[in-house]
């Protein structure tokens, strides 16, 4: 039995995948009456535990704190949440008082992480033992839209960082990612290891799988509600959150990202018998 202090919330995590609707679930459950959302978004607790985020996000948290009047409601979070990043230990115990001091009275309590897709067996074993009731949502995009979404949002960080065209290094991201030289890249792209590691550590029940293309939906939504144990508040549907750069796939391009992917539409298709129109019309292209 998961263990846990019993004035926990149910946890949800949302474990991606990136550029596949986590911005706006957050929006949405940011909104809901029957959940508390961390600031930031994304707390990136369990995948610094493990070594695979290494930025440092007390430095950052600060640095916009500063920026803001003291007092105000976001400037006392970045400073809950640094606290929280500075005191992290191996038991969790600091990621569950920020829990309970966020989550306040809420039953639920979200941390939509993407790059927590990234992590192991045993630290998706780990989050379950945070609380009594542990929940987990990942979501899947069709490969190739997900990828370049992805890949235009890089591309587009280091053009603004860099300087230069914004398209090239899409292109050059892309290549990377092709010849095998871009781990990250290739790590959020694979949804068939994400599953299997879901599988083995979280109980069938505790786990929501849903595609990006069927998550604009009340019957999704609803379904979702059920899931989370919250009640059905309809979503708004009519604005999405961080589109990006709008880029050209080149069709060439386009062609071998089809191909490399072709392993992730059927292990996917394997797994899942209706998958979107989106999804079966790039397999039959591939």
């Amino acid at each position: 039995m998961p263990q846990g202090p019993s004035d926990m919330p149910t946890v949800m995590y949302g474990v991606g995948a990136t550029k596949a609707g986590t911005s706006w679930l957050y929006r949405y459950l940011d909104t809901h009456p029957d959940c508390a959302m961390p600031i930031p978004k994304e707390l990136h607790y369990f995948d610094r535990a493990e070594g695979f985020f290494k930025r440092d996000l007390a430095a950052l948290y600060q640095a916009r704190a500063d920026k803001l009047n003291p007092n105000a409601p976001r400037a006392i979070a970045f400073r809950r949440y640094i606290l929280m990043l500075r005191d992290q230990a191996a038991n969790d115990v600091t990621y569950k008082d920020y829990v309970r001091d966020v989550a306040g009275p809420a039953p639920l309590f979200g941390d939509i992480t993407p790059s927590y897709a990234l992590v192991s067996t045993d630290m998706l074993r780990r989050m379950t033992q945070v609380a009594p009731v542990t929940k987990f949502v990942y979501l899947m995009r069709d490969p190739v839209a997900r990828l370049w979404s992805n890949i235009r949002m890089q591309a587009s960080i280091k053009a603004e960082r860099k300087g230069g065209d914004a398209e090239r290094f899409a292109t050059e991201i892309a290549r990377d990612y092709l010849d095998d030289r871009s781990k990250s890249v290739a790590a959020r792209s694979d949804y068939v290891g994400a599953l299997k590691r879901l599988g083995a550590a979280v109980p069938a029940g505790d786990v929501f799988v849903e595609f990006y293309e069927r998550l604009f939906s009340n019957d999704t939504i609803t379904r979702l509600c059920a899931f989370l144990g919250i009640r059905d508040v309809p979503g708004d549907f009519g604005k999405m959150v961080h589109q990006g750069t709008s880029m050209t796939l080149a069709p060439d391009l386009g062609a071998a990202l089809r191909a490399k992917l072709a392993p992730q539409y059927a292990g996917v298709a394997e797994r899942f018998n209706d998958l979107p129109d989106a999804w079966q019309a790039k397999m039959g292209a591939a």
